[in-house]
């Protein structure tokens, strides 16, 4: 579950960068248009749900730990 929030998360997070990158937030097609923001055109939530997701994958990976004591035995 951790491994596949986390991928998830990841891959959510560097699509929505990558789409922020190509978009009127960061390129200015018309000179006499204003560079918008971020929530203007749209890639705030989803970079905060990639971010998120990702942050609670890592977490799982991190804290889940499988009780091996009668295998070691």
């Amino acid at each position: 579950m951790g491994i596949i929030m986390t991928i998830g998360g990841f891959l959510i997070s560097v699509f929505s960068y990558f789409l922020y990158r190509n978009s009127h937030a960061y390129l200015q097609y018309n000179p006499e248009e204003k560079i918008k923001s971020l929530s203007a055109v749209g890639l705030t939530m989803p970079l905060v749900i990639g971010g998120l997701l990702f942050i609670a994958g890592v977490t799982f990976l991190i804290v889940a730990k499988e009780d091996n004591s009668e295998t070691r035995a």
